[in-house]
């Protein structure tokens, strides 16, 4: 039991860093775009 929400809190984890690097990534092309 315990490693199963261990598991899940690591999925949860890795989302929420997925959607820190994406945005990063977005933010990044972004910049790029308006100042060459």
């Amino acid at each position: 039991m315990n490693l199963l929400v261990r598991q899940v809190w690591k999925g949860q984890e890795l989302s929420v860093v997925d959607k820190i690097i994406h945005l990063m990534i977005l933010l990044n092309s972004y910049l790029m775009k308006r100042f060459p």
